[in-house]
């Protein structure tokens, strides 16, 4: 199972660049928010624009359906604080991602690397 499937809501495309967080906030302190990394993320997230039409889904959709079925894979745990993001995360369920696209995400997110600390 996974935990953060969508990485504190950085992975729905809500999160743009020029988003600040407050001081307190807590995912200032997460390397994949910060700047330079985050940068990376949303290019990749640009990049699923033809997966998105192609499934019919919001990205935050495609992230959950793809996060479902990597092998091995039980389910992922996507937190919701509002109970209409629950049940429309419930809808990434019904998407089939064709392996091909599987394939082509999985090395997209391993070309990321790892975060600059």
């Amino acid at each position: 199972m996974t935990y953060a499937t969508i990485e504190m809501g950085l992975l729905t495309g809500k999160i743009s660049a020029d988003t600040v967080f407050g001081d307190e906030e807590w995912r200032n302190k997460l390397p994949w928010f910060k700047k330079e990394n985050r940068k990376s993320v949303l290019d990749m997230l640009d990049s699923w624009g033809d997966l998105q039409k192609k499934y019919d889904a919001a990205l935050v959709l495609l992230v959950i359906a793809w996060t479902a079925a990597q092998k091995k894979m039980t389910f992922p745990i996507v937190g919701a604080r509002k109970e209409k993001h629950a049940v429309e995360n419930c809808k990434a369920g019904d998407i089939v991602i064709d392996t091909v696209d599987i394939q082509r995400m999985r090395q997209d997110v391993e070309a990321l690397g790892e975060p600059v600390e």
